[in-house]
């Protein structure tokens, strides 16, 4: 049995497909299987990903109907043999030392899961890492409040990649296929609600390619209903974790201005009609029920923008109304 499962979901990657999966096969530790999921592409990635498999009997292709990113990572987690698991995004790709280093780190501390730092690389190649200042090892249930903030403003904790897995941590766990925004922070959140050791690093271990389209540079009736999810997820965590009101919550408040806000303009530029902009609008109200967590007006703030669309003015009136209620 391999140590290693390493889950890589295709969808019409082939542009950046043989950087990424070169990055894994020339890995210093080699004992892992690379699990190639092909989700329906159209293009040439399909024929690729069979090419490294003929070349290395590391290499295990799946071809599916595409469902999406989720329903690839899920089967990809059905059939993986290793001990420890890890995500890489088709499009990215890995420091040659991350297995080695992860592997032993997990073997040393008895961990359940290894986080390490990544770098976002531009258009331009110009790269900017996002990392924590210091090493943690402590249980996920004993994060401070100002740690856990920390390793969720540096998205840490708000994607399944750059992260070394036990297999028997993630059990029957499975990404939420239902989601297209804020899967993978639902996927982690509800490992770390476990008790569970962790060790996060500073080290940058991986490389995400930003500009290359995708999910979030659109909006569509699902995203809108994953936002609202998603900051469920993450208000709801201030209860469950017992955080009095700081650096979290503050963090939170400024994180959902900014989607709120982006995603709006996503929605009133669109070619959508009135009333498909109200229909995905409502949604996004749905937060509502998350006011009594929200601090410093972050929700009612974002519906600044309505102003200019006189059919949406509604909204506001609707939000004005569950604010005062809250108010009082």
């Amino acid at each position: 049995m391999p140590q290693i499962s390493v889950v890589v979901p295709v969808y019409n990657a082939e542009l950046y497909l043989q950087r990424c999966v070169n990055s894994i096969l020339s890995q210093a530790y080699s004992d892992f299987e690379l699990i190639l999921v092909d989700d329906g592409s159209q293009d040439g990635s399909g024929q690729i990903c069979d090419e490294y498999a003929a070349q290395d009997s590391r290499v295990v292709v799946i071809h599916k109907k595409n469902g999406g990113v989720s329903s690839a990572r899920n089967i990809g987690l059905e059939v993986a043999r290793g001990k420890y698991i890890t995500f890489v995004d088709s499009d990215d790709w890995i420091c040659q030392a991350f297995f080695q280093q992860a592997v032993c780190s997990c073997e040393k501390n008895d961990l359940d899961m290894y986080l390490a730092g990544f770098a976002r690389v531009m258009p331009d190649e110009k790269q900017y890492d996002s990392v924590i200042q210091a090493e943690i090892t402590c249980f996920s249930n004993e994060l401070p409040q100002d740690t856990f903030a920390d390793l969720l403003n540096k998205n840490y904790t708000a994607c399944s990649m750059a992260k070394l897995i036990r297999k028997e941590t993630i059990g029957k766990a499975r990404f939420d296929t239902s989601m297209n925004w804020g899967e993978d922070l639902k996927f982690v959140f509800g490992l770390l609600a476990m008790h569970i050791k962790i060790q996060a690093t500073p080290k940058v271990v991986y490389y995400y390619r930003v500009g290359h389209i995708s999910l979030t540079s659109s909006s569509n009736m699902t995203k809108c209903s994953s936002i609202v999810q998603t900051y469920g997820i993450l208000y709801h965590e201030i209860i469950k974790r017992g955080y009095p009101s700081g650096q979290y919550q503050s963090f939170l408040d400024g994180r959902c201005y900014s989607d709120l806000l982006y995603t709006e303009q996503l929605i009133l530029g669109s070619h959508d009609s009135i009333h498909m902009k109200i229909k995905k609008m409502r949604i996004l109200l749905e937060l509502s029920e998350l006011l009594p967590l929200i601090h410093n007006s972050a929700l009612k703030k974002h519906l600044h923008c309505y102003g200019h669309f006189p059919a949406l003015l509604l909204l506001r009136d609707e939000l004005n109304t569950i604010c005062t209620h809250f108010q009082k």
